[in-house]
């Protein structure tokens, strides 16, 4: 555990680019074999990544993948830039995979020599052969960025690519953007506007599917950060159309609302959330809700999830904090009527998946974080984290992904058709190598995954701290149930075993060095870890 400011800020990064690259099977089979990892062939990716499903009509068989990425400069150390700088080239593609994974073309947007941005794929509701991609991109003379988007279909060929006109006083630099298709097949842009560094205002354009500004809005707050348009949009389903964003727009306080917007993005409501929740031994704290996701339901109730930190409440407000994902269910009148969190590895820093941090039909939803040990950051290995809940906030299960050597960065969750989800991201080996590698993992609707090999990678449990000086603390997902947890020295001898209360493993009197942590669950599947003892 380490002393956190509840005031803290997440990293003003762009992370190194990640691009996600899919792969199912035909639905005719079983279960698909799933697990792949790829570099590509091509310059280092700098921006990324979009993707899309493309499934038949009926919604079983994957067609295709497309990939949206963006290949940048590289220092003249081999780093990749981790700040956007105006002037540095980068050019967007789309790069379309086969249901296994190959690649099968590509097709460049933007224009020679000028930078641009892919932020959102989606398929054409007007033209199911048709995909569209909206994004930003540098003007010629590189002094300001404005918005695009381009239609292709399924073979590459490009369609039209058309840039979006704003007024003189919105030729700025755009941090991030937010992109939603709504149910009525007009597609919604959302950027923040930049002046040297300095935050101008945050705007929304709400765009037909051929490229024709249908409406614009400012938002009425300046934005608090940097990182980003604040929370991810989302539309309310209770056919009022209007949409909703989480944002964080106090400039000195930490002060966090669901802003409700028309069609016009003229403000109907805002909804202030908690900044703190009390709970039985601690106090949640919400610093981070602009990378909070939200989904509405028919009903008018609403789901929000994102990552907190709690603080011991007799420690309360300047102890250890811990940071947990959390997942929270507001009823039609604006009463939170459920909150569930699970705490991953407490000395971890925990970042949201840039793309679909919250995604989910029906009673499912899933969320997807990477966190990194303290004080590494970049340059010791990550975790991923995969938490599926019910729509009443309830967590079903929760699964930990490490390999010892490697960093991974999630970049983007999504649904799949047989109601599992795909997690993507990059991982490169750590400390030295700044090489990135793609993985893709699927994981069923049960939380296993579709290659067994890969099990030995992932965890329904996490453990803390490691090293460990006297109580090795642990936690369990709400759908295993462990039967016996045993310790070994590097001779093979049992120096401890428990079958009740796992919560805490007793190392005290134990000699420093390294032990295997064997964990026997109830229905008789093993798993071991490397604890170090100090």
């Amino acid at each position: 555990m380490v002393i956190k400011n509840p005031m803290k800020k997440t990293i003003q990064i762009i992370y190194v680019i990640v691009i996600a690259l899919f792969a199912i099977i035909p639905a005719n089979a079983q279960q698909p074999d799933f697990m792949f990892v790829h570099s590509f062939p091509m310059e280092r990716p700098y921006y990324g990544s979009c993707t899309l499903e493309v499934a038949s009509e009926d919604g079983h068989n994957v067609e295709c993948f497309f990939v949206a990425v963006c290949y940048g400069d590289v220092r003249g150390d081999g780093i990749p830039y981790m700040y956007y700088e105006p002037g540095m080239h980068f050019s967007a593609k789309v790069i379309k995979l086969s249901p296994t994974g190959e690649i099968e073309g590509e097709i460049t947007l933007g224009q020679e020599g000028i930078s641009s941005i892919i932020d959102g794929l989606y398929r054409d509701p007007d033209h199911q052969d048709y995909y569209i991609a909206i994004g930003r991109m540098e003007n010629e003379e590189f002094t300001f960025m404005k918005p695009f988007m381009a239609k292709f279909d399924k073979q590459l060929n490009l369609i039209w690519m058309k840039e979006i006109e704003l007024q003189d006083d919105y030729k700025k630099y755009m941090s991030a953007a937010r992109t939603l298709l709504d149910n009525q097949g007009e597609l919604v842009f959302c950027t923040i506007l930049m002046d040297n560094i300095q935050i101008k205002n945050r705007i929304f354009l709400r765009l037909s599917t051929e490229g024709e500004l249908l409406a614009f809005g400012e938002f009425p707050e300046l934005t608090r950060t940097v990182e980003g348009p604040q929370g991810y949009l989302f539309e309310y389903q209770d056919g009022s159309g209007d949409y909703g964003q989480i944002s964080q727009t106090g400039v000195n306080n930490m002060e966090a609302s669901v802003w409700r917007m028309n069609r016009n993005f003229e403000v109907v409501n805002q909804k202030s959330l908690p900044y703190t929740i009390d709970m039985p031994q601690e106090v949640l704290c919400f610093s981070y809700h602009r990378q909070s996701g939200a989904q509405s339901f028919p009903d008018g109730s609403l789901l929000i999830g994102g990552y907190a930190g709690f603080i011991e409440k007799n420690n309360y407000p300047n102890g250890i904090f811990s940071d947990v994902v959390f997942m929270m269910k507001y009823d039609e009148n604006d009463s939170l009527v459920n909150l569930s969190y699970k705490r991953p590895e407490c000395e971890d820093i925990i970042y949201l998946a840039d793309k679909n941090p919250l995604d989910g039909e029906s009673n499912a939803f899933f969320i997807c974080n990477w966190q990194v040990p303290r004080p590494g950051y970049f340059d010791v290995p990550s975790s991923l984290v995969v938490t599926k809940t019910d729509n009443n906030a309830n967590i079903i299960w929760q699964r930990y992904y490490q390999e010892d050597n490697h960093l991974l960065v999630a970049k983007s969750i999504m649904t799949t058709v047989d109601e599992g989800c795909l997690v993507t991201g990059c991982f490169w080996d750590v400390p030295t190598t700044t090489k990135e590698n793609i993985f893709v993992l699927k994981f069923f609707a049960d939380g296993s995954l579709s290659v067994p090999k890969m099990e030995e990678f992932v965890r329904p449990y996490c453990f803390y701290p490691n090293p460990v000086k006297d109580q090795l603390r642990m936690q369990f997902s709400p759908d295993v149930q462990p039967d016996k947890v045993e310790l070994y020295d590097l001779q093979g001898r049992l120096v401890r075993t428990q079958s009740k209360a796992f919560e805490s493993i007793d190392m005290n009197q134990l000699p420093a060095g390294t032990y295997t942590l064997r964990v026997t669950m109830e229905d008789g599947k093993t798993y071991s870890d490397k604890v170090v003892k100090e």
